[in-house]
Parts: structure tokens; sequence; C-alpha cells
């Protein structure tokens, strides 16, 4: 399994972001290690292609696309530090990894007849983009003398899990609330910059105790 590691250090003011989200830590402690399993309905650019007939949108590969989820959840975390002001002089350490597995490769094919021939312009199985959002054709497309004759069609899914591991100076454990606020500033910001549909909230679990 191949994945994307970030590794950072947060500024002190996110200490004190989670201190006032959370009665400075007088919440049962959670973990400082946990995953955020994501499932979505997605636009082109949540998805990835590999064939050179992709999108606009569409990342070249999955690495590309892991890449740029793993900057999204950097570019979240650190807006929630720049959110609050402090001087102690407390540090977090974190890491982030990106699986690959669960992106969707899109093979995206449109909906256009490219004469008045009788023809299968588009298997089962294939892509469409439909209103910004990706859709997967369940039976095949065909054209008959250049009309389109459209079959059932169904939303695509995608899914996606970041495990992000903090290490605190203070011996500090984070408490589920903490992972929430994350969890929600990283579908947050993936929903404005997409414009894909998530599916329910970021499911957490975590990975030490």
């Amino acid at each position: 399994m191949v994945k994307y590691i970030l590794s950072v250090l947060i500024f002190p003011a996110f200490l004190i972001s989670l201190i006032f989200s959370c009665g400075a830590f007088l919440c049962a402690p959670f973990s400082n290690s946990a995953t955020i399993a994501f499932n979505a309905e997605p636009s082109p650019s949540l998805t990835y292609n590999t064939n050179i007939s992709r999108v606009s949108g569409q990342y070249p590969t999955a690495a590309s696309l892991a890449g740029s989820l793993q900057s999204t959840a950097f570019n979240a975390i650190n807006n929630l530090a720049t959110q609050a002001r402090s001087n102690l002089p407390l540090y977090f350490t974190y890491t982030v990894t990106v699986s690959q597995n669960g992106l969707l490769n899109a093979n995206v094919i449109p909906q256009i007849c490219p004469d008045n021939n009788q023809r299968t312009i588009a298997a089962a199985g294939t892509y469409f983009v439909q209103n910004n959002k990706v859709f997967v054709r369940l039976q095949p497309e065909n054209c008959t003398n250049g009309n389109l004759q459209t079959g059932l069609s169904s939303p695509a899914l995608t899914a996606f899990t970041y495990t992000i591991n903090f290490n605190t100076s203070t011996g500090l454990k984070l408490c589920y609330s903490h992972w929430m606020m994350i969890a929600n500033a990283i579908q947050s910001r993936l929903e404005n910059d997409t414009g894909s549909t998530f599916l329910g909230n970021g499911v957490i679990t975590r990975t030490t105790a």
C-alpha cells in the first residue's frame, strides 16, 4: 500500500485552540493517533485518471491525488492553529498519511455521439460528468442516428483515509472532540475546494490508546 506522509511542527497557538475547544483538556482522553475515513460522491477534482483523455480537474495518478489530499489536511490543521493566539512555549508535531486505496480512477467518456451511426459509445462501468459530479454507467450507452440513448447510471463513489499522529511535548492526549474538530475542518475544506458531496462525516478510529 503506497502512502504519502507529511511531518510538520505545529504552532503553539494550536494547543490553545484545542484548549478553548475542549475545556483545557478536561475531557476524556482519546488518542494522539487516529484514522479519519471519508466517503464522497466526487467531482472530477476528487478523482484521478491515468488516461491522457482525462477531463479538467482530474489528477493524472493516484499519488498526485493523494498528495493533494495530504496538503488539504496540512492546510486545514494549520488554519486551526492560526485561529488562536498564545505565547505558551508548547508544541505539537504531527504526521499525515493518506492511503491511496479507495481513490477513484474514473475513466471519463463524454456523453457525445461522434456521428450518425448506430454504435455503443461507452461501456458499463465507465464514467461521465454532469453538473460537475462524476457518475458511473450501470449500462452501456448507445447512439442511434446521432441521438444519445442513455442507460441507467448512479453517482460515483470514492473513499479515502487519513492517518494522523500527534506528538505533544506535554504528554497531553487529544480528546474525541479534538479529532472531530480536525475531521470537520478537513471535510469543509475539501467540500469547498472540490465541490464534492460527502456522505456523512468522517469516521474517526483511534490507532493507539
